[in-house]
């Protein structure tokens, strides 16, 4: 007689405070049940994920709710499958009906499964550390309100590099490069690569390009110049457009490579460079119409 095979224990995440969101997790319950053991949903994204005991989490949203799943994992980091209801949806492959039509195969060892790089981030001020943050897409280091310029100087194992004048400075994985970096200007980069991405913002200095930095680095921005006006936050550090904090002149945001790898599942219908055809919108050769001759 043979054993009876347990069903795989998934944890449901998504804001149901958002119609679409709580509409398609109510739709996807019933079939989710049959088909694996729900251990715990995380209806308003407050679950201690570093402590969920599960071989999958299946996450309803955006981009930005897998950003913060990322994060709150920790160290115990679970194949994530990412049910797009949100715009882009890069991290997001999946449609409610995806999920639906193929559930059996993403619940087991069917899908290829990437592991993409994450970022442990520190802040430190006068020896004392105030923040500390993993990252799956970028630390982003900016000016606040004031419409001033900001100093960053930026060095890679202890030894200077540069230093940055303009609107802020971002450090990216390659998942990032397709996020604030992208729009900044900076690289695509494939994102089962291990590198940084050093992008300028609105950089002072015109030869200030986008540099790629082997993922093995040690680099710390430290704040160099900062206004001291009354009231107003003149420079801060984000941490995947999520985490934010103020910093002051002198600060040092200590950025390494994490020992910990976010793991998401990936459909196998489309590959990376379709992806990117398809939401950028890549056209290849210009296309002018026909024209009558004279």
């Amino acid at each position: 007689m043979t054993a009876r095979l347990s069903k795989p224990r998934v944890v449901v995440v998504g804001n149901m405070s958002k119609p679409k969101v709580k509409e398609a997790i109510h739709k996807s319950l019933p079939m989710l049940r049959r088909r694996s053991n729900v251990a715990a949903i995380d209806s308003d994204l407050s679950l201690d994920l570093s402590a969920a005991q599960a071989s999958r989490v299946i996450i309803f949203g955006g981009d930005g709710a897998i950003l913060s799943v990322a994060r709150r994992m920790g160290r115990h980091q679970v194949p994530v499958i990412g049910v797009n209801l949100g715009k882009f949806g890069f991290l997001a492959e999946f449609s409610v009906e995806d999920l639906h039509k193929s559930i059996t195969r993403l619940l087991r060892n069917d899908c290829p499964v990437s592991h993409r790089m994450m970022l442990d981030c520190k802040i430190n001020r006068n020896g004392r550390q105030i923040l500390t943050s993993l990252a799956l897409n970028e630390v982003v280091v900016n000016r606040g309100a004031l419409s001033r310029l900001m100093s960053v100087t930026v060095y890679l194992d202890g030894e200077e590099a540069n230093c940055y004048s303009g609107d802020g400075l971002m450090l990216s994985t390659p998942v990032g490069s397709t996020a604030h970096s992208l729009a900044a200007g900076g690289p695509i980069v494939e994102p089962h690569m291990d590198a940084f991405i050093l992008t300028p913002v609105c950089p002072h200095t015109l030869s200030n390009r986008p540099l790629v930095i082997a993922a093995d680095r040690k680099v710390e921005l430290v704040v160099t110049s900062a206004s001291e006006s009354p009231g107003a936050i003149s420079v801060a550090a984000t941490v995947d457009g999520q985490v934010f904090k103020e910093l002051q002149e002198g600060d040092r945001v200590v950025i390494k490579k994490s020992r910990y790898r976010f793991r998401l599942i990936e459909t196998d219908s489309r590959t990376y460079y379709q992806t990117l055809r398809q939401k950028l919108d890549w056209r290849g050769e210009p296309h002018y119409g026909s024209r009558k001759s004279s």
